[in-house]
């Protein structure tokens, strides 16, 4: 269930959001269901977010931080995730179909049945990560 009073802060500002999650480092925010699409999310702190289920699609998510965050079924396709963290995420059954992950570092992310037809990934680090059953049909993935 999210919590409405960080549904709240995101949907002010990305610093508001930055500055809340400075101040309760320990805790992981649920905003699971969250509409964010085609939001200005540069930057951002979703580390350890549960984001399940949200709909990122067109979202401008360069060079945020999406380490260890619960992206399962999340919506983010056509999301800009140029040099994004998202190390250890949770991508399991996410829609990435023409997401742009340029630079971005996927080290041990989950994606398993995730949809990356159309992605963009030059650069992009998929080290350990476990893309079972993930339709990478018409991509390049670097190392595999």
């Amino acid at each position: 269930m999210a919590d409405t009073e960080y549904l709240r802060v995101i949907q002010e500002s990305v610093t508001l959001w930055n500055q809340t999650r400075g101040m309760y480092p320990g805790v992981k925010p649920d905003i699971s269901g969250v509409n964010l699409a085609d939001a200005d999310l540069a930057g951002v702190d979703f580390n350890g977010t549960i984001l399940y289920k949200a709909n990122l699609q067109g979202a401008n998510l360069a060079r945020a931080d999406l380490e260890g965050a619960n992206l399962e079924e999340a919506n983010l396709r056509n999301a800009d995730l140029w040099r994004a963290n998202l190390r250890g995420a949770n991508l399991n059954r996410a829609n990435l179909r023409g997401a742009i992950l340029a630079s971005a570092t996927l080290i041990q992310a989950r994606l398993c049945g995730a949809d990356l037809r159309g992605a963009i990934l030059v650069d992009a680090n998929f080290s350990n990560a476990d893309l079972d059953s993930a339709n990478t049909w018409g991509v390049r993935i670097p190392g595999r």
